[in-house]
């Protein structure tokens, strides 16, 4: 279970890294269309983020009992 843990956090860190470029696009974006569309895939990721951290709580709660 450790491996798994580290290999997920591992890719948490990426994914929040991506999260963050998502973002700074939202904030960046010149007209509605491109928003919309850039707000789009930050909230995407922004899911992908929680489901990764929810797995990782999940193991680590399966760890401890």
């Amino acid at each position: 279970m450790e491996q798994v843990l580290e290999k997920l956090s591992t890719f948490l860190v990426q994914e929040e890294g991506l999260l963050r470029d998502y973002a700074v696009d939202v904030a960046e974006a010149f007209d509605s269309v491109l928003y919309m569309s850039n707000q789009k895939d930050y909230l995407a990721q922004k899911g992908r983020v929680k489901a990764i951290k929810d797995a990782i709580e999940l193991i680590e709660d399966l760890e401890n009992h």
